[in-house]
């Protein structure tokens, strides 16, 4: 397709995606990643832990009618080996940045977050007991979690604070940082829907005014008019497949009140004090095919024409689904 005067493909496969000359000063973030023969054995190592784990925990199940619970090392020993495995696997960053005729462009939505070679991170909001289980277990579960819930993840951190009232709104006192492989977000984003509705196995993406990290107005981030970010809620398969993938999950909550208190104190010392602590959230373009990207409203089609028109309001034409969110 053509955008601007510039060829563009988002198709992977084809090895046709635009892409961007290389910062020096990112070159590690750019670069392609390969396994060192050193890492092989390691490699195969590591994969013949999950299958055993894998394989243990289904004749467990089989040969009891108790429900099977991981234990606690093993399930800690699962997470880490497979966060080992993604980073150890050839990733070509440079596929997933937007080209620059997309960041120019305000036919389409751009998606923001905090990215590498193993994968993004997103951010949740919970109560205490949700959020001290999943701490220790990097995993989420435990008597107070829902997994039949719809369940929604924020690339953007300002989102999350705006969200939870930086981490003081009840039920909301702790922020959780998670991060998953880039093809588990595909794999998520495939399932989504960019519209009202998505119920069952599917999930929703809403493109709501994006939130600054930088400055606050009143007792929130400041509201950006001309910039969106991207909401990506997931309910029942999609819930499970997430928290099944989930790589890495770190607790951000005093980082998300220091934010508040800076926004609050209107100084700029305070919140230039706080910047090597911020996420270096950069645009990402999911590992999609074009069609996929389209239908979310991240490259020129029927989507993006739709949420252009919607105005500056929430995009999700139709009711919102305010007070479902976690």
């Amino acid at each position: 397709m053509t955008l601007l005067g510039t060829d563009l493909s988002a198709d992977q496969s084809a090895g046709s995606r635009a892409t961007q000359p290389r910062d020096p000063e990112k070159e590690n973030e750019g670069a392609t990643n390969t396994v060192p023969l050193e890492n092989v054995e390691k490699v195969r190592s590591l994969s013949v832990d999950l299958e055993k784990s894998s394989s243990s925990s289904s004749s467990s199940s089989s040969s009891s009618s108790a429900p099977h619970q991981v234990p606690l090392m093993d399930r800690n020993t699962s997470n880490r080996s497979r966060s080992i495995l993604a980073s150890m696997q050839v990733c070509d960053v440079s596929k997933l940045q937007v080209p620059k005729a997309l960041l120019e462009s305000e036919e389409v939505q751009v998606f923001e977050g905090e990215w590498d070679a193993e994968g993004v991170w997103v951010y949740q909001a919970f109560r205490d007991e949700i959020a001290d289980w999943a701490l220790e277990h990097q995993n989420f579960g435990g008597p107070a979690w829902n997994p039949t819930r719809m369940t929604w993840v924020k690339p953007s951190f300002a989102w999350v604070l705006y969200r939870s009232g930086y981490a003081g709104k009840p039920g909301q006192t702790r922020v959780l940082k998670v991060k998953i492989s880039h093809d588990t977000l595909a794999e998520l984003l495939s399932r989504c829907q960019c519209k009202e509705g998505g119920g069952g196995s599917k999930g929703r993406v809403q493109w709501d005014p994006a939130r600054d990290l930088l400055s606050g107005e009143g007792r929130e981030p400041r509201r950006l008019l001309r910039k969106r970010a991207i909401q990506i809620g997931l309910s029942r398969e999609l819930s499970e497949l997430y928290v099944e993938k989930a790589l890495r999950i770190v607790d951000v909550t005093d980082l998300s009140r220091r934010v508040g208190a800076a926004h609050a104190s209107g100084k700029k010392g305070d919140i230039d004090a706080l910047k090597p602590l911020l996420p270096p959230e950069r645009p990402y373009l999911p590992a999609l095919p074009d069609v996929a990207l389209q239908s979310l409203g991240m490259l020129p089609g029927d989507t993006a024409v739709w949420l252009g028109q919607i105005g500056r309001g929430k995009a999700t034409g139709g009711s919102s689904s305010k007070g479902k969110r976690k």
